[in-house]
C-alpha cells in the first residue's frame, strides 16, 4: 500500500498515530480497582439482574480491609493506584515490536491524539513500580505488611490472590482483531505479578454486547429511589470485569456519554460505570462553551490529563496509519466528532481548486507544525444528516 501511495502523482505521504486505539475497558464497580468518588453512593446497594436472576451488592475491598475506617478520598486513591499499577505492567514496547512489527505506538491516554500536556507520556513497563503502587494502596488502608520482595516477612504483592478473593478477574477479548488476542494472553501473564488472578479466559467472541452495551438490566430495578441508575454488574453476575477492546474515535464513538453520569445503561453508553464529576464538568465546558482556539485546546489538555491520571480505562497502543493528502484538509474537532451540531473547517491554498482529501483529529498538531493552519479557512456548518468526510 505504501508503495502505491508513493507512486500517486502529487500525493504527500505521512504516517501518524491513527484514531484507532486499543485499551483495557474496566468495569468500575470492581471492589479493588473500581469505585470512583461518586460511585460511593452505591455502597451497600443491592441489585437484581434479570439476565442472571442474582442479587449483587456493591462494596469496596478497601472499605472491607480497613474496617470501614477509610475516607472516601482514600478509597478513591487506593483504587486509582491499583489501576495505575495495572498500566505499568502492560508491555507496550514489546507489543509494538514483537506483535505489531512496529505498526503501532505506545498509548498515553484513552484519547489517541498528539497534542498532549506536559508530563503525559506512556507509562514504561515496570513490575517494580507497579508493586510499589500496590503497596501504597494498602498503606492507605492501614496495612503495613505488604512487601514488594519475595521471601521477606509479610504478604508478597505477587501472592495477593492467595489472601484476597477479590483480587481476581475474568478478561474478555473480542475476535475482531487477531493481534489483540496475542497481547491479551501476554498481559494475562503480567497481571499475576501484581497479585491479580486470571480466573478463566473465555473463548474470544465477536459479540460483547450481551455483557456490556446491551446488558439486560431489569427495568424494575433500573432506578433507585435516590435516582441512581443500576450499574452493569461484574462477570459473575452476567456482566464483565475487564475486556480488551478497540476504540475508533470517529463518527460512531466519542467521549460524551462514555464516562458521564447521564448516560448509564440502558439509555446511554456508560457501561464502564465510571463517575467523575470533575471530568464531567470539563467535558461540559468543552462541548457547550464558546472558547477561543487556544482556550479550547487548554480545556482539551485538562481532559487528557484527567484521563491520564485517573485511568477510567487503561490505554495500550495506537495503531499507525499511512495517509496521502493533496490540496484540501477538512479538520475534525479534537474529541466530539459525532455531535449532530458539529462544525468543521475546510482549508485550502489561495487560488487552488478544492480537491478531495481529509485529516483527522490526530493531525491537528501536525497542521500547526507545518503551517497549514495559517491558510485561509472557510467555515461550514454541518447539515443534518450529512456525513463527515
Amino acid at each position: 500500500m505504501d508503495k502505491d501511495l508513493e507512486n500517486a502523482k502529487g500525493a504527500n505521504i505521512i504516517t501518524v498515530p491513527s484514531l484507532r486505539s486499543e485499551e483495557i475497558a474496566i468495569n468500575q464497580i470492581h471492589p479493588v480497582w473500581g469505585h470512583t468518588a461518586q460511585l460511593d453512593a452505591f455502597m451497600g446497594a443491592t441489585f437484581n439482574y434479570s439476565s442472571s436472576h442474582e442479587n449483587y451488592t456493591v462494596y469496596s475491598f478497601w472499605d472491607k480491609i480497613s474496617g470501614g475506617k477509610m475516607t472516601e478520598e482514600k478509597r478513591v486513591r487506593a483504587a486509582q493506584l491499583v489501576r495505575e499499577a495495572m498500566s505499568y505492567i502492560i508491555p507496550r514496547e514489546g507489543i509494538v515490536e514483537k506483535i505489531l512489527e512496529q505498526r503501532g505506538q505506545p498509548l498515553e491516554t484513552p484519547l489517541p491524539l498528539m497534542i498532549l500536556p506536559q508530563g503525559v507520556v506512556p507509562r514504561e513497563y515496570s513490575v517494580e513500580k507497579a508493586r510499589e503502587l500496590i503497596k501504597q494502596a494498602f498503606e492507605l488502608a492501614g496495612w503495613q505488611n505488604i512487601t514488594v520482595s519475595e521471601n521477606t516477612q509479610g504478604i508478597f504483592v505477587g501472592n495477593l490472590m492467595d489472601y484476597f478473593e477479590d483480587w481476581s478477574v475474568t478478561p474478555l477479548s473480542p475476535i475482531t482483531n487477531p493481534y489483540r488476542n496475542q497481547w491479551t494472553f501476554r498481559i494475562e501473564l503480567e497481571l499475576p505479578k501484581i497479585g491479580i488472578e486470571i480466573l478463566v479466559h473465555p473463548e474470544p467472541t465477536d459479540n460483547l454486547d450481551l455483557r456490556t452495551t446491551s446488558f439486560n438490566i431489569s427495568m424494575e430495578r433500573y432506578s433507585l429511589p435516590t435516582g441512581l441508575h443500576t450499574p452493569v454488574p461484574l462477570w459473575k453476575n452476567g456482566g464483565y470485569d475487564i475486556f480488551f477492546t478497540n476504540r475508533t474515535w470517529n463518527l460512531a464513538w466519542n467521549l460524551e456519554g462514555l464516562w458521564e453520569t447521564w448516560a448509564w445503561l440502558p439509555v446511554g453508553n456508560n457501561f464502564y460505570n465510571y463517575w467523575d464529576l470533575d471530568l464531567e464538568m470539563l467535558l461540559n465546558n468543552y462541548t457547550t462553551q464558546v472558547q477561543e482556539p487556544l482556550e479550547r485546546q487548554e480545556t482539551f489538555q485538562k481532559i487528557v490529563k484527567r484521563l491520564y491520571e485517573f485511568l477510567p480505562s487503561i490505554p495500550i497502543i495506537y495503531w499507525l496509519d499511512t495517509w496521502a493528502y493533496n490540496g484540501k484538509w477538512a479538520i475534525h474537532d479534537y474529541v466530539f466528532e459525532s455531535k449532530p451540531i458539529f462544525e468543521w473547517w475546510e482549508i485550502g491554498k489561495p487560488g487552488d481548486e478544492i480537491q478531495d482529501g481529509i485529516i483527522s483529529s490526530s493531525f491537528v498538531a501536525i497542521l500547526l507544525t507545518i503551517g497549514i493552519a495559517t491558510l485561509p479557512m472557510r467555515r461550514r456548518k454541518k447539515r443534518k444528516g450529512e456525513n463527515m468526510p
